[in-house]
């Protein structure tokens, strides 16, 4: 009985993983492809999710298998097992859509990190001409006010309700590349700073396709913590780094 228990529990496990991996392929490629999966915390909703899934069904097909019932008893207990994790995946993927990335903006002297999360319906509704495609976040500026109102919005009402520019739409704007190389500062400055930390000087000898005097670093937003992204002299976001850069400064 007990070898007949874990042989249902190694085939469900062995189904459980297939549709984890194709979560993966949707949740990685798509909604969270790199470099941005570890800065949007995609990966450890992704880890929980699928420690979740993995242990959840093959655990309840030792519980509920039994080689001496019907076929059709066996049935409607994998039916049942099937809707509660598919419930479970369901919740899990929804959790995964919500906080997904839309936007990178750039404000002043740093990037923001706009997820689905920080912007209600309407205003994802306003900001969705501006997303380029559906595979990542698009990365945007921010522009000026342009009458007395807007420019009391963006000196009081954002500061007396919190909600940034960068969360507001209606400021979008393309990129000013001649606005984010004045603000970029050279990465040998970080490695410095850093204490010639291996993780970022690693990055920029693996990179072969410019010297190193063509990268440089900027701040990086994300709503719960503040990370650095290097930068190639394109603009290209090279790789994100868990370093605040407010408290290299200090």
């Amino acid at each position: 009985m007990l070898k007949a228990k874990l042989k249902a529990a190694v085939i469900h496990f062995v189904f459980t993983v297939l549709i984890a991996l194709c979560s993966a392929f949707l949740i990685f490629i798509v909604w969270y492809p790199t470099p941005y999966t570890a800065i949007s915390g995609g990966f450890r909703l992704w880890v929980i999710l699928t420690l979740v899934e993995l242990s959840l069904g093959p655990l309840m097909s030792i519980v509920i298998y039994n080689p001496l019932k019907k076929i059709r008893e066996l049935i409607c207990d994998y039916a049942l097992v099937g809707l509660v994790q598919l419930a479970a995946l369901s919740y899990g993927v929804f959790v995964l859509y919500s906080a997904r990335p839309l936007f990178m903006v750039f404000v002043k002297d740093r990037f923001e990190l706009v997820t689905a999360s920080d912007l209600t319906p309407r205003l994802q509704s306003e900001a969705a001409k501006w997303r380029a495609s559906w595979a990542g976040p698009t990365v945007l500026g921010v522009r000026s006010s342009k009458t007395a109102s807007e420019q009391h919005e963006l000196m009081f009402d954002t500061v007396s309700s919190g909600v940034g520019v960068h969360l507001r739409p209606k400021y979008y704007t393309d990129l000013d590349v001649d606005d984010v190389l004045s603000a970029c500062k050279p990465v040998n400055s970080l490695i410095t700073a850093v204490g010639h930390s291996h993780g970022v000087e690693s990055t920029v000898k693996l990179s072969q396709l410019l010297p190193r005097e063509d990268y440089c670093w900027l701040p990086v937003v994300n709503g719960t913590g503040y990370w650095t992204v290097i930068l190639d002299k394109n603009l290209n976001f090279v790789k994100f780094f868990p370093i605040d850069p407010w408290e290299l400064r200090n």
